[in-house]
């Protein structure tokens, strides 16, 4: 089963496209112009009640988003962030998610900011509750940078900025820093040991590790020790037994809304 419905002509230099509607999500590309700083977009998703998406990374099942941007014009090659997920645990298997709303903040460099840019966007992610349902959205959205700002352009940026300030970064924050990683244990039965540290306590710590298939990652056990926490990761090599030593890995560290990414080579077990 998928779901697909495609948007109505777009009147030109619309701040928002019009929702496209299914039984259980909604999903708009909404954008803004702000000075200096140029363009913002982002990819707005409404999620019904009891119904979940999935980050860039789902976990143990699930479906992520994908975007084409084919047909875009006086824009160069667009970069999707994604916010700090939540994460889920049903019968022994994790999952990463967005529950009820979440944008997805985009970066638009623009081949010539001066000029009128078009936006068209081809998605498909999922949705799921007991199943998990495909669905498919088609956007189109012209904007014009001499344009006035509006109220609806205002809102659209803070609404942008506040789910951009939840995406982990690459640059250092004071307030959370990656100390250390380590390797334990045979093939097989490894454990991956993350050291972080905070100015202040930790209220909600997260990991989530990324590597190249076929490595799969339980969920983190957190032991503080004064402004440090260790972070104890089960690592599955899958059938293969093999090992993550010098395998490169991707690190999302997030505390509540303070994230951080970074990625890394694991060293030989101890």
């Amino acid at each position: 089963l998928q779901v697909q419905a495609r948007q109505p002509q777009l009147r030109a230099l619309a701040a928002a496209t019009p929702w496209v509607d299914s039984d259980y999500a909604q999903v708009r590309l909404i954008a803004a112009w702000h000075g200096d700083t140029g363009l913002r977009a982002g990819l707005q998703f409404r999620i019904d009640a009891g119904w979940k998406t999935y980050w860039r990374s789902p976990g143990d099942s699930g479906i992520p988003p994908r975007i084409e941007w084919s047909g875009s014009e006086n824009v160069l090659t667009p970069v999707v962030r994604y916010p700090i997920p939540h994460r889920v645990e049903t019968f022994g298997f994790q999952t990463l998610v967005y529950e009820n709303q979440v944008v997805l903040p985009i970066e638009f460099p623009a081949e010539q900011r001066a000029e009128k840019l078009h936006l068209r966007a081809n998605i498909d992610y999922a949705v799921c509750r007991e199943i998990c349902v495909p669905m498919h959205a088609e956007l189109s959205l012209a904007i014009d940078p001499a344009s006035q700002p509006s109220a609806a352009d205002k809102a659209h940026a803070e609404l942008i900025e506040r789910y951009a300030a939840r995406v982990p970064t690459t640059a250092t924050r004071s307030e959370l820093t990656l100390r250390s990683v380590a390797l334990d244990g045979p093939p097989g039965r490894q454990t991956l040991n993350v050291v972080i540290a905070s100015k202040s306590p930790l209220a909600a710590p997260g990991l989530i590790v990324e590597a190249s298939a076929p490595f799969g990652f339980g969920a983190p056990v957190f032991t503080s020790h004064g402004a440090t926490t260790l972070a104890t990761i089960g690592v599955s090599g899958g059938k293969s037994k093999k090992s993550l030593s010098g395998r490169r890995l991707t690190l999302t560290i997030y505390d509540g809304d303070v994230g951080i990414e970074r990625v890394v080579v694991v060293g030989a077990s101890r």
